[in-house]
């Protein structure tokens, strides 16, 4: 943590430089990222990430969505990327990205997203990939409210 003098915070350990979240998966069919959080750029590189046929959003928070724009080679290389997400995230990102999805000034190696709106299951090579794995997983409720649910209270908590 910034302005942290703790051990953990300057420990060497490299359990304990931990990076935003973010999944690759490979198949032989299909190669894909769930999310793509500010650190992706550090992650593809350390991870030597060469294939990349479509990208996933869980949700548009700036810690899933920040390295958006350096999926820039890969649409590069395929000519465009898929871009799968529920029709929230997708307007939060071509708000966001507007630059990649309106379509003008385009220029060798820019993005060129495929928007995919999530509204069930839908396939990836040959996974089938279900909507839960695209949605916050935090109740409308509080999505609403901007908050995260907190867990359940333990019997005699008193929080």
């Amino acid at each position: 943590m910034i302005g942290c003098d703790c051990a953990v915070c300057h420990s060497p350990d490299p359990r304990d430089q931990r990076l935003r979240s973010s999944i690759y998966v490979e198949t032989p069919e299909c190669a894909w990222v769930v999310d793509t959080g500010t650190d992706f750029r550090t992650q593809a590189l350390r991870e030597n990430i060469r294939r990349l046929d479509a990208v996933v959003f869980t949700h548009s928070h700036t810690d899933h969505i920040m390295g958006f724009d350096d999926l820039r080679r890969y649409s590069y290389d395929l000519g465009s990327i898929p871009v799968y997400a529920s029709a929230e995230t997708m307007r939060d990102l071509a708000r966001v990205y507007e630059f990649a999805f309106n379509g003008l000034n385009r220029f060798p190696g820019y993005l060129v997203p495929i928007p995919h709106i999530v509204d069930g299951p839908f396939q990836l090579g040959e996974m089938l990939e279900h909507v839960r794995a695209i949605t916050a997983f935090m109740p409308e409720s509080q999505k609403e409210r901007g908050r995260r649910p907190r867990a359940p209270r333990a019997k005699g908590d008193s929080r």
